[in-house]
């Protein structure tokens, strides 16, 4: 091999290395602010929950909704004397505690202490 081939074979290589180094930082440099785009300093002053119920509620009126879409949201904003468990058992809720009467036709809620 000529001296002259031998020499611009290793500019070659040089360059290429060279070349391939800084495409290299540039991704990486590039990752970094990709990553960073999403990272704002700026809070949420409330909190946004979504909940698909799958079609829109027919009224938000406790008294008059019958369906479940309306159930499905309410269940999710109000909160009832009682609550079922992990195992279907009734456990307090708004009411601190219940009493049922012998015959089990009445049943009185002791209310937890809130503002109301």
């Amino acid at each position: 091999m000529h001296p002259a081939n031998s020499k611009r074979m290793q500019i070659k290589n040089k360059g290429g290395i060279f070349l391939k180094k800084s495409l290299a930082m540039l991704f990486v440099i590039m990752l970094i602010v990709a990553s960073m785009a999403g990272c704002t300093g700026k809070k949420d002053d409330g909190m946004e929950i979504r909940y698909n119920v799958g079609t829109e509620p027919e009224t938000m009126d406790v008294h008059l909704s019958t369906g479940i879409p309306e159930a499905t949201i309410m269940l999710q904003i109000y909160e009832g004397l009682t609550r079922m468990d992990a195992l279907g058992q009734p456990k307090a809720a708004l009411a601190k505690s219940w009493d049922i009467s012998e015959d089990k036709t009445e049943y009185t809620f002791h209310l937890r202490e809130s503002k109301w």
